[in-house]
């Protein structure tokens, strides 16, 4: 299972490779998003407790919309053809796994792209540089699984862009919360609740592969 997995895993990168119009376009609007925010908001500003709010809220804002355009539409690149193809030779644990991880380092590459932009633009604010790290890996990774289970479902059915936003913010609140007050802890010298919110988003994280190992089998055979 374990070498159908990474077989799958660098199919999806040869795809995404040959699609590079999809990898320019999430980069283009990363940057733009980003410099339109510098452009509009005047950070000199603020004190320093509204610039580290500020940073935080839209750092993640911009994360969010790029993983939902990078992540979403992650099952429409497969054709019906290609779908009975792999139904037959592989195993949809395999599948579901080289998928997600595929997701997650997505995820977590255009998160450093968005992080050096953030802080090319705005400025360095951490007190506490690797709390900041584990919110992106946990919450960034987190993401990825959430759109890639949704993207699965909603492959099934049509108006399926629809259907990841209504099944996706539910998912989205609660996990963007914990996500954020992590976050926050690393523009502060202490960092009281940090074992308590890496451990909800790493019990979350497990939660959602478990999930996504469980169900997509049943939409693997549908």
């Amino acid at each position: 299972m374990i070498s159908q997995m990474f077989s799958f895993l660098w199919k999806e990168f040869l795809v995404e490779w040959r699609n590079k119009s999809v990898l320019g376009a999430i980069l283009l609007y990363a940057f733009s998003t980003v410099y339109i925010i510098y452009s509009f908001q005047n950070f000199k500003k603020l004190s320093a407790e509204e610039l580290y709010s500020s940073w935080n809220i839209l750092f993640w804002l911009v994360i969010l919309f790029i993983t939902v355009n990078a992540i979403s539409k992650s099952f429409n690149h497969e054709g019906s053809g290609r779908y009975l193809y792999y139904y037959t030779i592989a195993n949809p644990t395999a599948f579901i796994l080289a998928k997600i991880l595929y997701g997650i380092l997505s995820v977590l590459l255009l998160s450093l792209i968005t992080l050096f932009l953030f802080i090319l633009f705005f400025g360095f604010p951490f007190q506490q540089f690797y709390i900041f790290l584990l919110a992106m890996f946990f919450g960034g990774g987190g993401l990825a699984i959430i759109f890639v289970l949704i993207s699965a479902i909603a492959s099934k059915v049509e108006n399926n862009f629809v259907l990841v936003s209504i099944m996706g913010f539910p998912l989205i609140l609660p996990f963007m919360a914990f996500t954020m007050q992590l976050s926050e802890l690393s523009f502060a010298w202490f960092d009281t609740g940090l074992t308590k919110n890496v451990i909800i988003l790493a019990l979350f994280d497990v939660l959602l592969v478990v999930l996504s190992v469980i169900l997509f089998p049943f939409i693997w055979r549908n």
